[in-house]
């Protein structure tokens, strides 16, 4: 229906915005964070390019590489908000026992439990007294109970039935087993749901048969770049294996395309070093962040011989020198953190070996652990000569005699 003032209907504005412009908003939400909101762009500009050229169309890939990573930060997002969650839970739980117990405290501070019991016991004697006379005077005749249920229920050849009450048991029945039969099917369709992750693994997998069909460098180092997200999915799926595998096939690919880019194999290396880490793999682990640090050297012996041989006469030369003077901090902090990781890999392990190599103690055998006769001290026996256990004996004789004598 047109409006009646006849003035046109303003369309939405991301109606308006072609695959180009959804990539590169797209773009600018990742840098900024705004992982949702990428996502959306991202994927409209893939419907957009796959109504246009088809599903598997060669333009396709660069945007599925975007979609999927971006589906990849938010799982990562995902994951970080439910383990917020679960710990706010927990604290919160344990936060209202201490105030359950704390009042508790207060109660029994205010009233000890003995007059507590007290009352308890005088109420629910006279509320016992008071059920017992209301009870006597509530109680109907049996005989009105029997008759009344008789002449509700209709008859039939003269015998009590009750259709109705049947008819409404098969009605409920039959809704319990519907509903039965439906929730299989609400089931099943919650289970076939695609999870953040796995969509993303889907969409780069895309990606990268797509940026398969050229043999050139920059489509191959975009198989490269695929190869890294996969394994990143793939740690976030616990499956280190497969991103070990995905990690090694991208190295090769860089080191045939890009072998002179120090920082890019660099980079590769410290992701295999992460990746053995977590698979407690800490021989690969230290060669992998030391090859990482041989690379990132290596790149800033360059940075710093461009730097020292940088003229900055030039309004140009003073950018460019400060560009370099950035990328060598930049540099020397990688080796600062690649270093301290290989520390703390080293020390993980060196600490597992010593634990390994720590013997078990052995149960002594000599003493059987049933027999603690040996343990029992016994008692030095009392040694006492007959004269001196005697002795009272007669003295207590040669008293009686004398008082015997005194008498007569």
């Amino acid at each position: 229906m047109a409006p009646l003032d006849g003035a046109e209907v303003e369309k939405p504005a991301d109606c308006a915005l072609t695959a180009d412009e959804l990539i590169a908003k797209g773009k600018r939400d990742l840098i900024c964070l705004e992982i949702s909101s990428a996502v959306d762009n991202f994927q409209k500009a893939c419907q957009l390019i796959a109504a246009e050229h088809g599903d598997f169309h060669e333009s396709l890939a660069a945007p599925n590489l975007l979609y999927g990573t971006a589906l990849l930060e938010l799982a990562r997002s995902e994951n970080n908000i439910l383990s917020e969650a679960v710990g706010n839970a927990e604290s919160d739980a344990s936060d209202s026992e201490v105030e359950e117990d704390t009042e508790d405290q207060l109660s029994e501070a205010r009233d000890p439990p003995e007059i507590l019991t007290e009352e308890a016991n005088g109420d629910r004697q006279t509320e016992t007294a008071g059920d017992t006379d209301k009870g006597k005077d509530d109680v109907p005749p049996v005989g009105n109970v029997v008759k009344k249920s008789t002449e509700d229920a209709p008859i039939a050849n003269g015998e009590v039935t009750n259709n109705s009450s049947a008819a409404h048991v098969e009605s409920d029945a039959s809704e319990l087993s519907c509903a039965a039969a439906n929730d299989p099917l609400e089931n099943k369709e919650g289970d076939e749901d695609v999870s953040t992750l796995q969509l993303a693994w889907e969409v780069v997998e895309v990606a990268k048969a797509l940026f398969r069909k050229h043999n050139d460098s920059e489509h191959q180092l975009k198989v490269a770049d695929c190869l890294e997200k996969l394994a990143e999915i793939s740690c976030e799926k616990e499956d280190h294996e497969q991103a070990i595998n995905d990690l090694l096939e991208c190295l090769e690919i860089r080191m045939k395309y890009a072998g002179e880019n120090d920082r890019l194999i660099a980079e590769t290396h410290f992701q295999l070093g992460v990746t053995y880490s977590l698979l407690n793999n800490a021989h690969s682990s230290n060669a992998s962040f030391a090859t990482s640090l041989d690379y990132l050297n290596k790149h800033r012996s360059k940075l710093v011989a461009s730097f020292e041989a940088q003229e900055t006469e030039t309004d140009s030369g003073k950018a460019d020198a400060h560009r370099l003077e950035l990328q060598i901090k930049e540099i020397t902090q990688l080796i600062k953190e690649v270093e301290e990781r290989q520390k703390e890999n080293s020390d993980t392990s060196a600490c597992k070996e010593f634990k390994r190599d720590i013997a078990p103690l052995e149960p002594l055998t000599d003493v059987p652990t049933s027999d603690v006769t040996h343990l029992i001290k016994k008692k030095r026996p009392i040694e006492a000569s007959e004269g001196d256990l005697k002795k009272p004996k007669l003295e207590v004789t040669e008293l009686d005699s004398a008082n015997t004598a005194s008498v007569v």
